[in-house]
């Protein structure tokens, strides 16, 4: 198994500005559906990529595996009866806002990847979602952080809302959609605090192209764009197609989501239908990020 390493670069808000009021956030240990030696490394792997996408976002401060380790075992906590009153009780205790649990089930040779988010605040898991995604190091690191970040936009949000009050109108500016967005990119979802930017089309690749492609974009100087997920496709087609902000014709576009382990989802810009293609076609590709 390669070592899978995400850059923690941010765009826009530097940690400085709003560390004293960043939420704690503990990745939990992720189970799995067997005893092989290979899906349990890569249940590891799985949570050091979500480890690593949270602290990256700057929304959360992520703590230590070493701690939330010690303290699960300590308090006698199994991370499938995590969210049981008594355990929530012991966690605020610990300031603990938030706790992110998965698992990696094996499927044949692929793996079908489950990633929750506990908010310690309410007791309730306040975001699920699962991706079937390949086994190999390329198409996990792809998959997961595609999945983490459907989650992000939701986290802390009532904190950033304090932070951009603090840093005024120029830190704090409030978008709607199809503004442009300080990647470059047009405005194409708001979820609370959170926006979604989209860049124009950066040509027609594989699949495996496409991912790179998206990573290695640069618009505005940020590091953080990525390729869009099934649903952010989805979203850029319904708010920006056709609008004034951003025509982008009938081709159709890569999303990071895969269908299985030789196709991916895309989505067809002509009348919006979703569909699977091999990922050794050449689609177009789009790049988004949030801020």
């Amino acid at each position: 198994m390669k070592k899978l390493v995400l850059a923690a670069v941010l765009c826009g808000l530097t940690y400085s500005a709003y560390a004293h009021v960043l939420p704690r956030l503990a990745v939990a240990a992720f189970t799995t559906n067997n005893g092989a030696a290979k899906v349990k490394e890569d249940a590891v792997t799985a949570r050091n990529l979500v480890e690593s996408r949270m602290a990256s976002s700057g929304k959360c401060q992520v703590i230590s595996r070493e701690e939330i380790d010690a303290l699960l075992e300590n308090q006698r906590i199994q991370v499938g009866g995590i969210s049981s009153k008594e355990n929530i009780a012991k966690l605020q205790l610990r300031n603990i806002r938030y706790i992110v649990t998965g698992s990696v089930n094996a499927v044949d040779s692929d793996y079908l990847i489950t990633v929750k988010i506990l908010d310690v605040s309410t007791g309730r898991f306040s975001h699920s979602a699962d991706e079937f995604m390949g086994g190999i190091s390329q198409e996990m690191s792809g998959g997961v952080s595609a999945l983490t970040d459907k989650f992000i936009a939701g986290i802390g949000s009532e904190e950033m809302r304090l932070v951009q009050a603090d840093l005024g109108a120029s830190g704090g500016r409030s978008y709607k959609i199809g503004d442009t967005g300080p990647g470059g990119g047009i405005v194409f979802l708001i979820e609370r605090d959170v926006s979604f930017e989209v860049s124009g089309s950066l040509g027609s690749y594989t699949w495996e192209e496409a991912k790179r492609v998206a990573k290695d974009f640069r618009g505005g100087g940020c590091s953080d764009w990525r390729l869009p997920s099934r649903e952010e496709l989805n979203f850029i087609y319904k708010n920006l197609q056709g609008s004034r902000a951003r025509n982008l014709g009938n081709d159709w576009y890569w999303s990071s989501s895969q269908a299985n382990t030789l196709d991916a989802w895309n989505q067809r810009f002509s009348d919006g239908k979703q569909f699977n293609a091999n990922k050794n076609y050449r689609g177009n590709v789009l790049a988004v990020r949030t801020f």
